[in-house]
């Protein structure tokens, strides 16, 4: 019988990052794809707090871009036309209190994506 071992999972690693010198670990995990989001002493994820842009365009410089941290229908156009990420994961920003989505904010949210002026 096989082990467990010698299965590949897809996957992919969520990083936190302080400061662009964190992007040094990104080639550690064996993953296609790292979500680079922001650091946070109180939690992982969730926090609502934005990463440094030089940390981002360091992570980008590495591996193909998933981004999360304080994205919001306020921001998300500015991040996309930036780094032009192939996935971005919102949750904090869009929500009216924790863990309840506020349906207005998404919905701001996907039409900013989805604008034309990109």
């Amino acid at each position: 019988p096989r082990s467990l071992r010698t299965f590949s999972y897809p996957c992919y690693k969520a990083l936190r990052l302080k400061d662009s010198e964190d992007t040094i670990d990104i080639n550690r995990f064996p993953g296609p794809r790292v979500l680079v989001d922001a650091y946070s002493k109180e939690a992982y994820g969730g926090t609502g707090k934005r990463i440094e842009s030089s940390s981002v365009e360091r992570a980008f410089s590495e591996r193909p871009l998933w981004i999360a941290g304080g994205l919001s229908e306020k921001n998300i156009q500015a991040v996309i036309k930036e780094f032009n990420p192939e996935l971005v994961d919102a949750s904090s920003k869009l929500e009216s209190s924790k863990g309840k989505k506020d349906h207005e904010k998404m919905k701001k949210f996907f039409m900013e994506i989805n604008n034309e002026n990109l």
